[in-house]
């Protein structure tokens, strides 16, 4: 028996799991030990038919967390259809890894992965061997040949593979495992991770595997590292209950690339969820508990460290819409100079972004402390089925998209309803792409207040209408440089336009004058009741500081509440009544009517500062009414300096055009009456 040579290097990644190191890399959830059958991994992302993001941190011998990192690796079963261009077959996969590898850790890229030595081979990076994980004992191991106990390996020999009628290695996405010790044996068996129509009566599956594992020959050999050999839960696990078939999970079932990167904060469609004013509950709420439990672990942890003014303005603020506006921006510049700066055959996903944010600061809002990562190997990706564009011009085409997802994507709209309003305003191919883009009339999709998750309760000033515009044709323009193939321009247009938009957008935020929002009526307030937060907060700070300043009021009136400030009303007409005593309040705030026989010079109203300095003073002008012969009497009220030490009132015009521009004042007095108050009370009183 001659062994078949290894085609396929790897190397192992036990070193760094097991033992007693000072360190290792911890894969698992404590939570999902025992004999649940849970995958006990943490999985970020599920969703790419061809990778798969996961969760780790590298512990101490104590259990103390020293670095949580992402781990970004290939999937055992490409999900990928059956009219999908790309991968048509195994080498293509293994080439698009051998671009990612060198290129991110060579540092050409920004999100640069963790180096793990034992790596380097004579052809570049080593993929790592099959690994298997024990949920009893906390332990990894390769799988072994249930014959010789030798590793299984892959399979990349074509003419092997046609002996046992399967599917090549080279043309097609299968893989096989199986040991090249044992390959010429009749009883030798290669195994799939799961079989489906195509397979041949002697292919085994995973479950087939682990059902192998009781095999005596799987334990001869010690190099895969096979805890099952002398273990005491052996009967349990291989016995009548088959309790492995729980307890033994495949971390991979063939050979893997493996990328490692620093931890990020969040995803970026939680991300920019949030910042466009979805509540966490909201964000969380989009999100499957158990495909996406690291991502809602994610959210929870960044939900505990977030302080509460995450903006710098709040939704009470119309200048929120700029500063959001701001915040989308710098997040596309920066992924899509990305896109600009990969090889033409390659495309970026919004799925493959993730957002790092430091740790709570209280010198800046925590959204505006962000950087973006792309973890992913960067591969080509189908385009949207409108937007048929030449296979080099397929960065930008993606790059656009991205684009007015980022802007307009909300709680009302998908991404899908915005790429289809853009079919219509891409026009003819013939046209220019630096023709200038007429939205539609009314169309909704376009609007500004879409870049709010909640577009209906806002409207956004015409003043600022001309940015939004702006940015809209930066994003149009890449969409028609793709469709015509002139990346060159469309690139060196998006370098010059975004950063010359970013700064105006700065600048109109900080010079603005703050205007009250123009909420649409009837609508629903700013998501996680900001606006009330940030109303109490002012009135809150107000209080504090009239508390501060001003001086202890004196003792109150006998039989009067402590705190009252009225508004009295002094006609007029006569009042009989005795108001002594209620004119030396500190507390008194006020009112003098002048009618406009008053204005007329019949009555000089009081000066500022003739009176107490402590009583606030309302001046009210009422319109000419019909009053009694005798009404001109003096306006009573706080006794004024001698006539010569003030200047007389301007003689005002009595006609009756400017009597017509006086708006009538409705005053209505106290609700109920005071103990100090001798005089006659007003009917809202009474």
């Amino acid at each position: 028996m001659s062994p078949v040579p290894d085609l396929y290097e790897t190397t192992s990644l036990l070193p760094y799991l097991n033992g007693d190191a000072c360190v290792r890399l911890c894969l698992t959830d404590p939570a999902a030990s025992g004999d649940g059958g849970r995958f006990p991994f943490f999985i970020l992302d599920d969703s790419d038919p061809v990778t798969r993001l996961l969760a780790g941190r590298f512990v101490t011998g104590g259990g103390g967390v020293l670095k949580r990192v992402f781990l970004l690796m290939g999937r055992d079963r490409y999900l990928l259809p059956a009219s999908s261009p790309w991968p048509v077959s195994n080498p293509d996969m293994d080439a698009a890894w051998s671009k990612a590898l060198p290129c991110r850790e060579s540092g050409r890229d920004d999100t640069a992965p963790l180096s793990l030595a034992g790596r380097a081979g004579p052809d570049g990076f080593l993929p790592f061997s099959p690994l298997f994980y024990c949920t009893k004992r906390d332990l990894f191991f390769h799988p072994p040949c249930p014959l010789c106990g030798s590793p299984l390996r892959l399979c990349v020999d074509d003419h092997l593979l046609a002996g046992r009628f399967l599917q090549p290695y080279s043309s097609t996405t299968y893989r096989y495992l199986y040991c090249g010790q044992c390959a010429d044996r009749e009883d030798a068996a290669f195994y799939i991770y799961e079989r489906d129509h195509s397979s041949p009566p002697a292919l085994r599956d995973c479950r087939d595997l682990v059902r192998s594992f009781s095999s005596p020959g799987a334990t001869v050999s010690r190099e895969t590292m096979f805890p099952c050999g002398e273990c005491p839960e052996r009967r349990v696990c291989f016995g009548a209950e088959f309790a492995a078939d729980g307890r033994i999970v495949p971390f991979s079932f063939y050979p893997f690339h493996l990328l490692v990167f620093d931890a990020f904060t969040l995803h970026s469609r939680e991300f920019l969820s949030l910042i466009s004013g979805a509540s966490f509950d909201e964000t969380g709420g989009r999100l499957h508990p158990l495909r996406d439990r690291a991502r809602l672990d994610c959210l929870k942890v960044f939900r505990g460290d977030t302080p509460s003014a995450a903006l710098l303005f709040p939704f009470t603020d119309s200048r929120c819409w700029l500063e959001i506006l701001y915040l989308k921006l710098s997040f596309l510049e920066d992924l899509l100079l990305r896109a600009a700066r990969v090889p033409s055959d390659m495309s970026l996903s919004l799925d493959a972004v993730w957002v790092k944010i430091p740790e709570r600061s209280d010198r800046l809002p925590c959204w505006w402390n962000f950087s973006i990562g792309v973890v992913d190997i960067i591969r080509p990706r189908p385009a949207f089925s409108s937007f048929a564009v030449q296979t080099s011009a397929a960065p930008l085409l993606h790059a656009g998209l991205i684009f007015f997802s980022v802007l307009l994507a909300n709680g009302r709209q998908d991404a899908a309803e915005v790429f289809r309003a853009l079919e219509g305003g891409m026009g003819g191919e013939g046209e220019s792409a630096g023709r200038s883009w007429e939205l539609p009339d009314g169309d909704s999709v376009f609007a500004p207040e879409n870049i709010f998750r909640d577009p209906g309760s806002f409207r956004i000033p015409a003043s600022w209408h001309s940015l939004w515009r702006r940015a809209l044709l930066i994003g149009f323009q890449l969409l028609r440089s793709s469709r015509d193939g002139d990346c060159g321009r469309g690139w060196e247009a998006f370098r010059e336009d975004m950063p010359a938009l970013r700064s105006d957008v700065r600048r109109a935020l900080f010079a603005q004058v703050p205007e009250a929002p123009e909420e649409a009526a009837g609508k629903a307030s700013p998501p996680d009741g900001q606006w009330v937060h940030d109303l109490l907060m002012r009135i809150a700070g107000r209080w504090r500081d009239e508390q501060n300043a001003a001086p202890p009021p004196p003792p109150p009136e006998s039989g009067a509440p402590d705190g009252i400030m009225e508004t009295v009303i002094l006609s007029g007409s006569r009042e009989d009544g005795d108001f002594s005593g209620f004119m030396d309040t500190d507390e008194f705030m006020e009112t003098i009517i002048l009618s406009p026989r008053d204005r007329a010079g019949n009555t000089a109203p009081p000066l500022p500062g003739e009176c107490d300095e402590a009583v606030p003073e309302t001046l009210i002008i009422q319109t000419d009414r019909p009053e009694p012969a005798n009404n001109g009497r003096e306006v009573a009220g706080p006794p004024t300096e001698p006539p010569g030490q003030a200047e007389p009132p301007e003689p005002l015009d009595t006609h009756s055009g400017e009597e017509d521009d006086l708006a009538e004042t409705v005053i209505l007095a106290p609700r109920g009456s005071d103990p100090r108050m001798k005089g006659r009370r007003g009917k809202n009183g009474a």
